[in-house]
């Protein structure tokens, strides 16, 4: 290894560690450095801001608590932060929030914010983040959720209005707002990315991203889960089933290509991503070459083109048993991202041997089958 690949690979083990909570004396031993060959590789193979942005993170590991984002922050994080929506459009914002012991939302950005949970990048990560935190705060010691008088029908005009004349900063990437705001004499911050990383170390960190984002999700989405899995049987998934169960056992006829979209698959960043249900009243297996895919993280498993997932659901009523539907990933996009190749009816454990699939993927459908008829 060359010199340059060794402080490369130094460089990323800093970066990682300090991330993961590592003490400077904690690296010093692992890679037998002093403190100021660890500032040298940080500041040489870094941005000036991302190499900022690591020497900070270790100091607060030492315990010495430096937060030096900006002097706006150092200054003032004492008083309570009102967040604007746009904000959140920025890499850094969720984490700038944080720092703050008291942050304000009114009721208008909670709602634009519930329209935006959804959205794909930063913007929806940030989002994802701030409400799961806020969720978390039952007490209300950190978040603030307040109603603002309405005076207009936007939002930022009533987000302004609610700011006058309080002890607050406004945080926003607005730059219009940010002008009204020095207009009505309110103390602002305006939101910038805080790392501007290149490509290639975007892909090193990609798939930690997207499981991240899946786990933040699975909290938001926690409480509705059970409610999108009732409308989940009556949908087209089931529906494709019932057309096909017309025998007793075993329909396995692969019908025209059909394009479709499976429940629970999304697409994060630059790959589809399925999210497995918290319940049992409905249950998927994610096939590579017959080989049963495992979550890497939580609940979520990254999906690749030719896998194919196995949609089970069983319904005494329905069905009179366990139907499997059989979806093969032809695209990575949000619709029609599969092709419906059919289903099969299993009324009874001693079938699934007759099924034309793994023993490994036959014994999760056989684990499954036993878990809901004993429910």
């Amino acid at each position: 290894m060359t010199r340059s690949d060794r402080l490369y690979e130094e460089s990323r083990f800093i970066r990682k560690a300090a991330n993961e909570g590592k003490t400077t004396i904690e690296i010093m031993k692992m890679l037998s450095l002093s403190v100021a060959q660890i500032k040298y590789r940080v500041e040489t193979r870094y941005s000036a801001g991302i190499a900022r942005s690591i020497l900070n993170k270790l100091e607060k590991n030492d315990g010495k608590g430096r937060e030096k984002e900006n002097k706006v922050v150092k200054k003032s994080t004492k008083k309570s932060l009102v967040v604007d929506t746009s904000a959140l459009g920025k890499k850094g914002a969720f984490e700038f929030i944080m720092t703050y012991s008291s942050v304000i939302l009114i009721v208008d950005v909670v709602r634009e914010l519930e329209k935006r949970k959804t959205s794909a990048g930063v913007l929806g990560r940030n989002v994802r983040k701030l409400l799961a935190e806020s969720a978390k705060d039952n007490d209300g010691k950190k978040f603030k959720i307040e109603i603002a008088k309405v005076v207009s029908n936007y939002t930022d005009e009533n987000l302004l209005n609610f700011c006058k004349g309080k002890d607050v900063i406004l945080y926003t990437a607005d730059n219009a707002m940010a002008t009204m705001a020095r207009a009505y004499e309110i103390e602002y911050v305006l939101a910038e990315d805080a790392q501007q990383e290149d490509e290639e170390l975007e892909d090193i960190t990609t798939v930690e991203t997207e499981i991240e984002e899946a786990e933040i999700w699975e909290t938001v989405a926690k409480e509705t889960e059970e409610t999108k899995i009732e409308e989940l049987v009556t949908s087209k998934d089931i529906k494709h089933l019932l057309q096909d169960i017309q025998s007793n056992f075993i329909v396995g006829q692969i019908e025209e290509d059909k394009k479709s979209s499976v429940s629970n698959v999304s697409v994060v960043g630059k790959n589809l991503v399925l999210t497995l249900p918290l319940t049992y009243k409905i249950a998927y297996i994610v096939l590579q070459k017959e080989v049963v895919k495992k979550p890497l993280v939580g609940n979520t498993i990254k999906l690749e083109k030719s896998d194919v997932i196995l949609v089970m659901t069983y319904s005494e009523v329905k069905h009179n048993g366990l139907c499997i539907a059989r979806y093969e990933i032809t695209d990575i996009r949000p619709e029609n991202h599969a092709i419906y190749l059919g289903a099969n009816k299993i009324s009874d454990a001693n079938q699934i041997e007759l099924l034309h699939f793994s023993k490994e993927a036959k014994r999760e459908i056989r684990n499954y089958f036993s878990l809901v008829r004993s429910k």
